[in-house]
């Protein structure tokens, strides 16, 4: 099951208002935490992030509804991603 520790999330947060960015690729995103916090973002400061996210297991992706979270999911492994799709990027990149 997916967890992540909620120490730093505020730091994270804060972090990603500042850098405003508008593409951000969450690699290996489990129940959807980051996506969730930029769609918070989002709503608070007015303004569209375009969220992707890679997730290598299904059932996970669909436990967590990572689709109604995220604008894009790709259902891949992460070990792969750099050799097989090279061109994937975005302004931020979040992998734990």
């Amino acid at each position: 099951m997916p967890f992540s520790a909620e120490l730093f999330d505020s730091i994270v947060e804060n972090m990603l208002t500042v850098a405003q960015p508008e593409l951000v690729l969450d690699i290996g995103a489990g129940a959807g935490k980051y996506g969730v916090m930029l769609s918070n973002i989002e709503k608070s400061e007015n303004r569209k992030i375009e969220k992707v996210c890679v997730e290598a297991d299904l059932k996970v992706i669909n436990r967590f509804g990572l689709s109604k979270i995220y604008d894009k999911v790709i259902h891949f492994n992460a070990a792969k991603l750099i050799m097989e799709m090279p061109t994937l990027t975005g302004d931020i990149a979040i992998h734990r």
